[in-house]
This record gives C-alpha cells, sequence and structure tokens, in this order.
C-alpha cells in the first residue's frame, strides 16, 4: 500500500503526469531541500489547505480540480472524479463555502475602498 493520504497521493499522481520531478516541484513551492517535500508526498508533513492552494498553482489548476482529480479515471480516458465519495463531497463543498465567504469580504473591502 502506498505511503500518504488520498491527497498526497492525488499530488503524486498529478505531479508525475505533468512530469514533474519532486526536486521541481520542492524548488517551485520554496521547499528548502527535496527531502521535505518527498516528506509531503509521504504523508509525514501535515498538508494544509494553503499549501495545497500552491501545489494546484503549480500544477496550473484549481483547488478544486486538484482534489477533484481521479487518476484512474484520467488514464482510462474519462477525466473528473466520479467515486461520489461522501468525504470529498462535503470537502469541496465546505472550500466553495469559503470561497463564497472571500469573494463577499473582497466585496465588502471594494466598497470600503470606493468611500475613501
Amino acid at each position: 500500500m502506498e505511503k500518504g493520504d488520498k491527497y498526497t497521493r492525488k499530488i503524486k499522481a498529478v505531479r508525475k503526469l505533468k512530469g514533474l520531478t519532486q526536486q521541481d516541484m520542492a524548488d517551485r513551492l520554496g521547499f528548502h531541500d527535496v527531502r521535505e517535500y518527498g516528506r509531503l508526498e509521504n504523508g509525514e508533513k501535515r498538508l494544509t489547505v494553503d499549501l495545497m492552494e500552491q501545489v494546484a498553482q503549480v500544477f496550473e489548476m484549481t483547488l478544486l480540480e486538484l482534489l477533484g482529480f481521479n487518476e484512474y479515471a484520467v488514464l482510462q480516458g474519462r477525466g473528473g472524479d466520479e467515486s461520489g465519495a461522501r468525504g470529498d463531497n462535503e470537502l469541496v463543498l465546505a472550500l466553495r463555502a469559503r470561497i463564497r465567504h472571500l469573494e463577499g469580504e473582497v466585496e465588502f473591502l471594494r466598497k470600503q475602498l470606493e468611500q475613501r
């Protein structure tokens, strides 16, 4: 069985499909050494939403695309996540709610700046 959780496995799968090495990722994410990045892929380093957003940017994907990535579907030519896993859906819903909240804050701050 592979080390790491389903999200670190997704990151590793996309990295390989994009033709990137662990050293490429370490460099692009600002890790001091490739072993630190390797610990991320192996599930030994804590994966945060902010770090996942940075990884998604390196892959030129949105965070939602990365979270929904299904390497088996891609390899079979279907793309997308067809698993319907409840945990993934709950995370996606929570992230969408966070995005809506942040969009509201941005709009509020824009209005505040316009009033100055």
